[in-house]
């Protein structure tokens, strides 16, 4: 016995196996509006159906509307029953299903938000009491369902379409997101249709699409772990990936140094372990604090950290022996390191519901490389300004110059972290110089490498399996590009032998090699798309694979054409037998709940009904009416509704082996990934070298001498940010020359405010930053000797968060300093001891310079207002400060008085900070101004006095007793 619901399964799968089951439309209406007591054989009934069909006259049949019962939908629909009431009113049936299936994955994905496919949405539902804030922050309305029941929730949503869109808002707001798409049908289930599986979930670490990420910026997920029962409880793994372009470092971390390895590789996301919250609160609490810089996660150490990190690796990494022995990779990391990088790849196999490939993590060495601390990397703008955090304005964005995407990322990491190899500082140099020497060469260059499109993105699309026909074609295209700069540099380079240096030379050669392999790589990649198709991002489209690559698809789309053609036909057919050619478009739809249909458009008031009459005049007319829309009207027809089916199954098999010939497409990319990796990273280096290049020739820059002396010997300084500013507002920047080393390698500085001690400052620092990326320099000559760290004591400001004052910040800043410093380092420090009493200022300050002068024995800059204690250097008797030197910035005055800043260096100490000065420049009343100068004075003549009388009491100490002259002093200041 067949219960009410499955008869009607039935008769819909039976009009799929048997299309001469024709039933009259009432007659289905009493179908569906069968008592749920009611149950018979479904062979009765059909049985039934046929003979009650049968008995109809031809006539009768002739003007019968009879259609031919829709496939059982995808999607559930509402199942139509009798309400009991005699009414015969229609109320639909809850769709619990549904709803117990995304509470299920809600309960397995409890902290991210759900957006579940249903049809062509994405949905969201009230399950965790989430949904008012994202619909209030995604601006979407809440609906109720219509009849709501208690097994129905409110639930907001939006078209498929936009999904990037409105995910991009959710993860810029720190949201982490799964996706539950339709992934199939499951014909056996009585209460769904759909399967549903999670098939991403996106976090802002593990961002793989360009309309998500900027292209220019790396996006990093970190992961920070520590070992239980460490005898270094301070230690952490560190490993840090961008999933989008395959970047993959580890490196192990103390305490002390942690916060500068996360201001270098400034990740979008931090997993940390969970086992830190017991053992560094503090520090995490301080993560917690910085929610706008990352997003955070807290995660159980990865068990199976050693089998992640060999079973998510590309296969292909001859320099491990095919990873054949896994021990023989483990043994290049420490366990810390394979632990953080377990834990990290396990994380993105979880978010990507597979497991994607990776290349082997390189291990980042600390020593190798200038260490940026990040006070220093704030102070000096390096990649960001320090009053809103912006590009625009920073010392990256003064010199990138590169016209791709991996070439601005590559100059941004040798920028936050410049080499200390002099080797690897001239390599990187005299590729800069076979640009700057040639013009010719460095436009054409420059022109192919701005044709180049982000292959490292795309390449690691494909192997996420996230890839389109778009990243196919722009790998193919960056190819081509790298094939004919490989031609200019070998060009380029018998052209140099024998008149440039043996560094040239080696560095063209090693270019030229690395980029021989372009030819053999695009042999590689198969040509399988039509490129005349612009913008081709989807697969989906029928025509995206090119004729002749594949016999069984040409021949599969000319029998699509040819069904293509005859709806076409029968269209025009049905237009000119009903008149609707001129006035009313005929399309062809698939209804969810109709089936195959053809819709009549924009048919409203008489000419709806014009249309109709002629329709219905027609006796022999095979159209059924199957719905009327505000806009036009619906129909069925047996021979469209095969049509349909025949049209619908060549697609999907047109579909299906467009997806196999790209797939294979894809496979011949990935066994050449490594190769791919090499050529990407070669133009990349091209492109960092001749940007360099360019802007060195756009604003007269020179090339470095990069030595072991501890030295700073610098012709026509200027500050590159600063210079370009002047530009704008056509001004010129004035050059400064100077010597830091030797018998001078600390210099006090002195001046009146606004005189340019600040810009001179970072000036110096900036120059050693530039030469050991590999940068010429704003000047006209400069000899540089290698930094290990660049320290900055430059401007201040309050951590509230911290309980810090502004003090207080100052200070622990200055313990880092004098802690840290080498022979090697370079410090730069302004203003020590501001924020308290002048007495304990001057204090802190002379004892810090004593400090760096004796212990520290670095070079650097040390700018003061306290005249007093230049002064002292300057008079020093006991050379214990023999290698400080003082100088000033120079300033003159006018007619009436006010100050002319010349911007100049010279030997000396300023002795007057013409404060006063600057504070009637920036607007202060005449009256404060005016008292200001009177107390001044006042303060001035006293100072004037107790410096006689001290002169005198040293006199007196040296002609009488020590104790007489003490006597004498105090009489004389009571």
């Amino acid at each position: 016995m067949f219960p009410r619901r499955a008869l009607v399964r039935a008769l819909r799968a039976s009009s799929l196996r048997n299309s001469s089951l024709l039933l009259p439309t009432c007659q289905v209406r009493q179908v569906m509006r069968w008592q749920s007591n009611t149950s018979v054989t479904a062979a009765e009934e059909i049985k039934k159906q046929r003979k009650k069909t049968s008995k109809v006259s031809k006539a009768k049949r002739a003007g019968m509307k009879s259609v031919i019962l829709p496939p059982l939908p995808l999607e559930p629909i509402p199942v139509l029953v009798d309400a009991g009431d005699g009414t015969g009113a229609e109320t639909p049936i809850p769709t619990t299903a549904l709803m117990a299936e995304i509470q299920e994955i809600q309960d397995r994905y409890p902290d991210h938000i759900l957006l579940v496919q249903v049809g062509g949405f994405f949905e969201i539902y009230d399950h965790q009491g989430y949904l008012e804030e994202i619909a209030d922050l995604l601006h979407l309305k809440i609906a109720r369902p219509k009849n709501q029941t208690k097994n129905q929730l409110r639930f907001a949503g939006f078209p498929l379409a936009r999904y990037k869109d409105y995910v991009e808002q959710l993860v810029k707001h720190g949201k982490t997101v799964a996706l539950v798409e339709q992934v199939g049908s499951d014909l056996t289930n009585k209460t769904k249709t759909k399967v549903r599986n999670v098939t991403r979930i996106i976090t802002p670490g593990t961002l793989i699409d360009e309309d998500w990420v900027e292209s220019r910026e790396n996006n990093f997920l970190l992961s920070v772990t520590a070992l239980p029962n460490s005898d270094k409880p301070s230690d952490f793994g560190l490993a840090w990936l961008d999933v989008s372009t395959g970047d993959f470092l580890v490196c192990e971390s103390s305490l002390d140094t942690f916060e500068e390895h996360l201001s270098r590789i400034q990740p979008k996301e931090i997993l940390c372990d969970r086992r830190l919250q017991e053992t560094h609160p503090t520090l995490i609490q301080s993560l917690r604090n910085r929610a706008g810089e990352f997003h955070l996660s807290m995660r159980d150490t990865e068990k199976k950290a050693e089998a992640y990190l060999g079973g998510l690796l590309i296969q292909e990494d001859a320099s491990r022996a095919l990873l054949t022995d896994m021990r023989k990779l483990l043994a290049d990391f420490s366990p810390l390191q394979v632990q953080a990088a377990g834990t990290l790849l396990g994380y993105v196999a979880e978010n990507f519901c597979h497991l994607p490939s990776f290349p082997a993590p390189a291990e980042f060495v600390p020593e190798d490389v200038m260490r940026i601390d990040p006070v220093t990397q704030q102070a000096l703008e390096i990649t960001r300004t320090f009053r809103d955090r912006a590009r625009k304005g920073s010392l990256l964005h003064e010199i990138d110059r590169t016209k791709t995407a991996a070439g601005s990322r590559m100059l941004a990491t040798r920028l936050k972290a410049p080499s200390i190899s002099i080797d690897e500082i001239n390599r990187r140099l005299d590729l800069v110089e076979v640009f700057f020497s040639d013009t010719h060469l460095l436009a054409d260059v420059r022109e192919l490498l701005s044709n180049c499109k982000d292959v490292e993105r795309a390449l690691q699309r494909i192997h996420l399996a996230k890839a389109t026909p778009g990243d196919y074609l722009n790998i193919i295209a960056t190819l081509r590009m790298a094939d004919q700069i490989f031609r200019l540099l070998e060009s380029k380079q018998n052209q140099l032998k024998g008149a440039a240096s043996a560094g040239i030379i080696k560095s063209l050669e090693a270019l030229a090699e690395k980029l021989g392999s372009c030819r053999s790589l695009l042999n590689a990649c198969d040509e399988i798309f039509d490129e005349k198709l612009q913008d081709l991002q989807k697969i989906t489209d029928l025509e995206a694979i090119k004729e002749g690559i594949s016999a069984e698809l040409d021949e599969k789309r000319r029998t699509h054409q040819v069904l293509k053609q005859q709806e076409e036909a029968y269209r025009v057919k049905l237009a000119r037998k009903y008149g609707l050619e001129d006035k009313f478009k005929i399309s062809a739809l698939a209804d969810p709940k109709l089936g195959p249909i053809l819709a009549i458009q924009d048919v409203r008031g008489p000419s709806r009904l014009a249309v109709k009459a002629r329709i219905e005049k027609d006796s022999h007319t095979e159209l059924l009416e199957r719905a009327n829309t505000s806009v036009g009207l619906r129909f069925s027809h047996t021979h469209w509704s095969g049509l349909y089916r025949s049209l619908n199954e060549s697609a999907n098999a047109l579909l299906e082996i467009q997806k196999d010939v790209f797939e294979r497409a894809c496979g011949r990319i990935k066994a050449h990934t490594l190769p791919f990796i090499e050529t990407c990273r070669t133009i990349a280096e091209i492109d960092v070298a001749s940007a360099i290049a360019a802007h060195a020739q756009e604003c007269g820059y020179t090339r470095p001498v990069v030595t072991e002396e501890l030295v700073h010997d610098v012709r026509g300084g200027r500050h590159p940010v600063v210079e370009r500013a002047q530009t704008y507002r056509e001004s010129m920047y004035v050059k400064n020359d100077f010597y830091i080393g030797g018998d001078q390698r600390l210099w006090l500085l002195t001046g009146p405010n606004m005189g340019g001690k600040s810009t001179f400052l970072r000036q110096s620092a900036l120059l050693s930053i530039l030469a050991q990326t590999g940068c010429y320099v704003p000047a006209s000559s400069a000899r540089l000797g290698i930094v290990d760290k660049v320290f900055s004591r430059v401007g201040a400001s309050d951590d509230l968060a911290a309980h810090q004052s502004t003090f207080m910040v100052e200070m622990r800043e200055t313990a880092t300093i004098l802690k840290n410093a080498t022979e090697k380092s370079f410090v730069i420090m302004d203003e020590i001891g501001r924020g308290t009493s002048t007495n304990d200022g001057f204090a802190i300050a002379h004892a810090t310079l004593v400090y760096l002068h004796q212990h520290s024995k670095c070079r650097g800059v040390f700018a003061t207002h306290y005249h007093e204690l230049a002064a002292r250097v300057q008079d020093d008797q006991t050379q214990s400060l023999d290698a400080v030197k003082c100088y000033q910035t120079a300033v003159l005055a006018d007619d009436k008085g006010h100050l002319i800043y010349t911007y100049q260096l010279q030997p000396g100490v300023m002795t007057q900070s013409h404060g006063i000065d600057c504070a009637r420049a920036a607007g202060l009343p005449e009256q404060v101004i005016a008292s200001a100068t009177t107390f001044y004075q006042q303060l001035e003549n006293e100072q004037r006095i107790k410096d006689r009388l001290w002169r005198d009491w040293q006199n007196q100490q040296s002609s009488m007793g020590t104790g007489e002259a003490d006597a004498a002093y105090q009489a004389t200041m009571s």
